[in-house]
């Protein structure tokens, strides 16, 4: 009588407006669950317009469901949640920053970091993390002194 593991993630594919650039990736199933009541509710609309659902961004701007959220319409949409939450102003880019950073000194891999970034390349991601990943040559050096004393 083993035990168990429960999944708590599953792997997902997310496709641009344009059906390019696909990444795929896990995601927890509260997020699966969210996106699939945004679908439902995307279909509804597609049906009251009388047009294929595809013809509907997964997200569209509360004015024109039509029309996808652009990057400028959710920088200032940020800043509106920002200021209702009481919390001071800051970049959405820094946010990405943010998480980046704190998955890269979890111990996330680096690839798994870039590809959830977006990167083509790792050598990307590398250029522009390292330098605030002080705890990477830390553990490269205790571990060199550790090769060193066992040798």
């Amino acid at each position: 009588s083993g035990s168990m593991r429960q999944r708590t993630s599953v792997s997902w594919e997310l496709r641009s407006y344009a059906g390019a650039d696909a990444f795929t990736g896990r995601v927890t199933y509260r997020t699966l669950m969210l996106l699939h009541e945004q679908r439902s509710r995307c279909v509804i609309e597609a049906e009251r317009r009388r047009v294929g659902v595809d013809v509907l961004p997964l997200f569209g701007k509360p004015s024109d469901v039509t029309r996808p959220w652009t990057p400028n319409w959710v920088t200032k949409r940020f800043a509106v949640v920002l200021d209702h939450a009481g919390v001071a102003h800051f970049r959405l880019h820094d946010l990405r920053h943010f998480v980046a950073t704190q998955m890269l000194a979890a111990g996330v891999p680096l690839p798994v970091v870039s590809a959830r970034l977006g990167h083509a390349r790792v050598s990307t991601t590398l250029n522009v993390y390292a330098a605030s990943m002080p705890a990477w040559d830390r553990a490269a050096a205790e571990t060199l002194s550790s090769l060193l004393r066992a040798g």
